[in-house]
Formats: structure tokens, C-alpha cells, sequence
């Protein structure tokens, strides 16, 4: 099962579950991954499945430590909790 299967897997999941967090988590992952697949007009092989994934780990740690920075915990709780969701397929 390739990577982006079992993210829409878990985005289901979460869906049915009522999870709000990890769907819009999970969402955004997914476009990321759908989006370089898209751009490459072919499917992802597992290292540039990677690539991605450490591209949006960067994107959430600088946009955690900025929010922290300026006193928005609650933003920087939820690029937190997005990060350990991306975490999760890494």
C-alpha cells in the first residue's frame, strides 16, 4: 500500500471518527503528496514521498516556533499536534 492509499485510509478514518484535528492534519498532508504528484504528472516513488513529508516537518516546525514566539499557543499547539501527525508516516 503506497503511501497517499493509507493517508486517505486514516483521513476516512478520522472523518468517521470525528476527529477534526487529525482530519484537517491529515488533509493537508495529503494535498501536499497529491500536489508533487501532480507536478511530476506521475507517481511518487517512496523517496520523494519523503521528501515531501520533511519539506511540510520544516514547514511546521518554523511556523510552531514562530507562533510560540509571538505568543499564539493555540496556533502553535495545532502546528504541534499537525507535526506529530506528519510524524506518524515518516
Amino acid at each position: 500500500m503506497n503511501l497517499i492509499t493509507r493517508i486517505e485510509d486514516e483521513l476516512k478514518q478520522a472523518r468517521l471518527s470525528r476527529d477534526d484535528e487529525r482530519r484537517d492534519a491529515l488533509a493537508l498532508i495529503l494535498a501536499s503528496l497529491r500536489s508533487a504528484q501532480k507536478e511530476l504528472q506521475r507517481p511518487l516513488s517512496e523517496d520523494e514521498e519523503l521528501q515531501v513529508l520533511q519539506r511540510e516537518r520544516k514547514k511546521r516546525v518554523e511556523a510552531f516556533e514562530a507562533f510560540e514566539q509571538a505568543g499564539r499557543e493555540e496556533q502553535a499547539d495545532k502546528e504541534d499536534f499537525e507535526l506529530e501527525v506528519l510524524e506518524e508516516f515518516m
